[in-house]
């Protein structure tokens, strides 16, 4: 991270890139406590750096909504996880909040609530967000391929 430290794009891709590995099956080969501890450390220093970017709050709100655990450091407790997953709906909102027109901010905010797989809007943005995630997610990373699978099936959480 020391040529790059303030590059979004670079810090965002090395945060997807952790956090998948750290998820997915495949991950084995890893270590598991290095790419933990870059994840973290990506995220606090680009949270740091772009606190008000609502594509890093989707993305990191994202992932540390669904695995919290990822994102703590030490000392896993009931109280830490809800307050790290809480964080993570927070930031969610806040991307959607601040661009309330993105289908995919919409969605994932939507889906943070357990009571909105029946709401009409809900549903609304799951038919909608198909044709817009191409113009989105128009390459064929692991990353963007994991988003095309979730968000076009319906299932976020």
């Amino acid at each position: 991270m020391e040529n790059n430290t303030n590059d979004l794009g670079i810090m965002r891709r090395l945060i997807a890139e952790c956090w998948l590995s750290l998820c997915m099956t495949f991950a084995h080969s890893i270590n598991e406590q290095v790419a933990k501890d870059v994840l973290i450390e990506a995220t606090e220093h680009a949270l740091e750096i772009y606190p008000k970017d609502s594509c890093l709050n989707w993305q990191v709100g994202y992932m540390m909504s669904l695995f919290p655990n990822l994102f703590i450091k030490s000392d896993i407790s009931d109280d830490k996880y809800m307050e790290f997953e809480k964080r993570g709906v927070e930031m969610l909102r806040f991307a959607y909040m601040s661009n309330p027109d993105n289908l995919v901010f919409k969605k994932s905010y939507l889906s943070s609530f357990i009571s909105s797989a029946n709401d009409e809007e809900y549903k609304k943005v799951c038919t909608s967000i198909k044709e817009y995630m191409r113009d989105i997610f128009n390459g064929d990373t692991d990353i963007e391929r994991y988003f095309k699978a979730v968000l076009s099936n319906g299932l976020i959480h």
